[in-house]
Formats: structure tokens, sequence, C-alpha cells
């Protein structure tokens, strides 16, 4: 009697994804994959590329490519797409299991579209009629890329050979999506990576506590007010203000500086805690 194997390669394939609790991750790094390796195999594939990837001059034809053009790879950056997909894995798995997939696809999906309705918006305002194409993984990746490192600036990462803090890989990726768009076009190619920081810093509150199941990776919210409703709060717990507030960011100013000056005047001795510009020196 032979045995067979219920589970078909499909389902083998959907267990895969999920082992890796980044499914939309992992799909979109193997759709690339996919589209690369045909590149390699016929030059007749560049024309349904071509539909894929996004040029202002055929945006109001091929509204998809607002979406699809990330997918989109050529043969002669094969080394870029092998660094975009190794350090999607590493920013988007993490932010992917924290935010669950929906709304990571979500967030994945809108940094796209709003990365080409900028270029579109700046071709516009410079007069250009075509406008460059826009494809590859790298895009979308920047304003993810700020959105992670918003959500820990202190976090150290050794980006080989050297280690750096994760605010300043923010910093880093903004200035390559200037330079790579051009010294106008990439003040409108800014837009995106803006948002993203605009967005997790002050949209919602991504760094509350939440527990994530293990049957269907859905990130569970465990921290409501009084009423019942998410609270929103920043990563040490206290309310994020709006970047609006001028009034509240005077007072937390003032409510910090009197705090130093109590504990100046306690007579508590720390070593560590060093007052450089000695400004509650009595």
């Amino acid at each position: 009697m032979q045995y067979r194997n219920p589970s078909g390669p499909l389902d083998n394939f959907r267990a895969f994804l999920h082992r890796a609790g980044a499914p939309f991750t992992v799909s979109t790094i193997i759709v690339a994959g996919i589209f690369l390796f045909a590149s390699f195999l016929s030059r007749a594939f560049y024309t349904f590329e071509g539909s894929f990837a996004f040029s202002p001059a055929t945006a109001y034809t091929h509204i998809w490519s607002f979406f699809t053009y990330p997918l989109v790879q050529f043969p002669g950056a094969a080394l870029t797409y092998l660094f975009s997909s190794a350090w999607l894995w590493f920013v988007g798995t993490s932010l992917e299991r924290s935010w669950g997939t929906q709304r990571y696809a979500a967030f994945f999906l809108a940094m796209s579209a709003l990365f080409a309705v900028s270029i579109m918006v700046g071709t516009w305002a410079l007069r250009d009629p075509h406008g460059p194409v826009l494809w590859g993984l790298y895009p979308p990746l920047a304003g993810i890329t700020v959105a992670w490192c918003s959500l820990m600036p202190e976090e150290a990462v050794c980006v080989w050979p050297i280690t750096l803090r994760a605010k300043y890989i923010a910093i880093i990726v903004a200035m390559v999506v200037w330079f790579m768009a051009g010294p106008i076009l990439g003040l409108f190619a800014e837009l995106a990576p803006l948002c993203a920081y605009l967005y997790v810093r002050y949209g919602r509150d991504w760094g509350r506590i939440s527990h994530q199941t293990q049957r269907d990776s859905r990130v569970i919210k465990i921290d409501f007010d009084k009423r019942g409703r998410e609270r929103r709060t920043s990563l040490d717990g206290s309310p994020v203000r709006s970047p609006f507030d001028i009034a509240g960011r005077i007072r937390d100013m003032q409510e910090r500086r009197r705090l130093e000056k109590l504990l100046r005047n306690s007579g508590i001795k720390d070593p560590d805690w060093i007052d450089e510009d000695h400004k509650f020196r009595s």
C-alpha cells in the first residue's frame, strides 16, 4: 500500500508563509524574484513588465501600476534586488509580526501608491511630459524603513562593517531617496518617507502593549482607556501630542525643567547624570 501525502504543493507553500510569520513580506520577495528570473529567461518579458512598472505618462491607463511596480525587476539590477530583499526581510517581517498582516499590507501598498503619486505630481510641477519610470522594491521600502526606525530610533543596527542607530539609518534612507530622484523631484519624493514618520509618530500608537496569537498571527490590542477605546500613548507610556499642540509641548518643556530642577536640589548624587549647560546650578 502506497502512502500519499494529503497536503499538496499549495498547502505546503501556505504553511511555509505562515511559519515565517510574515506571509505578505515573503510573498512580495518571492513574486519579485519570479519577475527577475523571468527577465533573465526572455527579453520578450520586458513588454509584460512594462505594463506593471509605473510611468506618469501611462498612469491613467495602468491604474494597477501604482501598486505593482515594486514587483518589477530587471536583470541588470540583480544585486539591488538581493540587497532590497534582505533588508525588506529584516524590517518588513518585524513590522508585519507586530502590526498584523492586513495592516502591514495596507501600509506597504499605501507607501507604494504615495511614492508614485508624489513623483507624478513632481513631473506635473516640472512640466515633464514623461517623468521617471518606477520599478523595484526600494520606493516603498524607504517608507517602511523610516517607519521601523521611528518606532525604535535608538536601536543599534549592524550594517557591516559599521553599527548605526536606527534614527541615523532613517536619515540616510531619506537622503538616498532625494539623491535618486534628483534635486527638485527629490523634494516631492520625500513625501512618502515623511508621511510614514508622521503616521507612526502621530497617526496611531503602534508602540502600545500587544499580544500576538499563534493561531492566526493577529495582533490583539490590550491597552484601552476607561471608556473602552484604544488609548494613544507613546513608547514610554506618555500621551502622544499632536504636532500642532504647541501649548501642550510648552507645558511639557516647563514640567521637564521643573523636574530637573527638583532633582538638582534634592541632593541626590547620580554620576550618570551630567548637567552640561549648568542651567540649574544654585
